[in-house]
């Protein structure tokens, strides 16, 4: 199973062709999103300086993705991602960590172009497209 990160499905919403060409080689039943990027490409599509085209976009690549709840387990593993990290001294944002948690819980990988955002996280898969 493949998590997608916030960063890949903005790529796939502004229609770049190797990542569309990803996920449909993938196949629709191999990977998902995370409620937390759900909530995440909402969100910027809620602000005003929003165009109609990505909202449009957005709408689209929501409708066609399977969104996963984030449930009891992928808290657990987000806790546990975020005490980690400082631990570590390395502090990450609460969405990277929230859904890092999410893919360990899941034992996804995770795709993403922030590569960086999610190396020190122990026990995380990890795959970049870019």
């Amino acid at each position: 199973m493949l998590l997608i990160d916030t960063d890949i499905c903005s790529y796939a919403i502004r229609s770049r062709h190797d990542i569309v060409e990803k996920l449909a080689l993938a196949g629709p039943e191999n990977w998902a999103i995370s409620m937390i990027t759900h909530h995440e490409l909402l969100f910027g599509s809620s602000l005003p300086t929003t165009s109609e085209r990505t909202i449009t976009g957005v709408r689209r690549f929501l409708d066609a993705a399977k969104s996963l709840d984030f449930d009891s387990e992928a808290a657990s593993a987000a806790a546990l991602v975020r005490a980690r990290l400082r631990e570590k001294g390395k502090p990450s944002g609460e969405y990277d960590a929230l859904i890092a948690g999410h893919a360990i819980a899941l034992d996804a990988t995770l795709v993403t172009n922030n590569t960086k955002h999610f190396e020190n996280v122990p026990g995380l898969k990890l795959e970049s497209w870019i």
